[in-house]
């Protein structure tokens, strides 16, 4: 795991963001780039170590963040834009801007995500790194972060910026709501019938929070002009009924779900060869993870609920 670096952080204020800062902070000089518009944000992150800088790297004005940064990882997204215009904003145009503006560092990490592959007819298939993009699969964001992925390429080349991008999949942990498979215990604890989409892939890429972390500093360590690209996933590809079948006995009951058209989360079967060789394997099993984000999480409040 990294420690004694200067890193630049955007993304701090969501699931995934927070989950990084809260185990890069104790060790490093961490800086957070983020609106921070949430009540109390910013006063909880700068108590958790963190040096906050409020601005808008999409948007705003720049010249109050410092240059002189060893590594950044750029997490933030715009996960639900209203418009393609807003998404090119913030998942395109704001990677330039960030990446101009960090031109100095050793290495920069941009966070994309598993949803700019084209789906394929094999729900069992494998998704790697040179296979087709162009997904749809969650309207304007896929595509606009498919092009934040072309835009990160040609800054890194342009200004000679050692770069990776990764391609997430579906992380989780003690953090927040827990991630994906939190929002499906959250639905399986509240009565709710779980949606999982029909033509996608029969299982979900899973991988803690915990190896999310661990893997930061490798795949900085893996960075080059041009970037590569790597999946951030698992070791394993879990079947979608049988992980909602597991988070449902983690609290003792019956799970509900339902195979849907049109709604739910696409899934995506990862192949992690090319992770496996930049990080080695993840050190965290699948159903042990969930279990512990069950009991710190969702048990609790079960109990208070009772």
């Amino acid at each position: 795991m990294l420690k004694g670096s200067r890193i630049l952080m955007t993304g701090l204020t969501g699931r995934l963001g927070g989950a990084v800062a809260e185990a890069l902070a104790p060790d490093n000089e961490l800086w957070g780039l983020a609106r921070y518009s949430g009540e109390g944000q910013r006063e909880y992150w700068e108590a958790a170590g963190v040096h906050t800088i409020v601005g808008d790297y999409a948007r705003g004005d720049l010249s109050h963040v410092p240059d002189d940064f060893e590594y950044v990882v750029h997490i933030a997204a715009n996960c639900d834009p209203r418009s393609h215009e807003e998404g090119m904003i913030d998942n395109a145009d704001g990677v330039a801007r960030l990446m101009h503006h960090c031109r100095k560092a050793k290495a920069f990490l941009h966070t994309s995500t598993v949803g700019v592959y084209a789906h394929k007819h094999d729900p069992e298939a494998l998704y790697s790194e040179d296979d087709p993009v162009g997904g749809g699969s969650l309207g304007h964001y896929t595509g606009t972060k498919l092009a934040g992925e072309g835009v990160a390429r040609a800054m890194s080349i342009l200004f000679g910026i050692p770069t990776i991008i990764c391609r997430m999949a579906v992380q989780y942990g003690q953090y927040s709501d827990g991630g994906l498979p939190g929002i499906y215990l959250a639905e399986i604890l509240a009565g709710r019938t779980v949606e999982l989409r029909q033509g996608s892939s029969t299982g979900l890429s899973v991988i803690s929070n915990d190896d999310v972390v661990r893997f930061i500093e490798p795949l900085l360590g893996a960075a080059a002009v041009p970037p590569p690209v790597v999946n951030w996933c698992g070791d394993v590809n879990i079947p979608q009924v049988e992980l909602v079948e597991y988070l449902a006995s983690l609290a003792g009951v019956e799970a509900d779900w339902k195979i849907v058209e049109h709604g739910g989360f696409p899934a995506f079967n990862m192949d992690p060869a090319k992770r496996l060789s930049i990080t080695g394997p993840c050190q965290v099993d699948w159903k042990q993870g969930l279990k512990r984000m069950y009991e710190n999480i969702y048990a609790p409040r079960e109990v208070a609920a009772h």
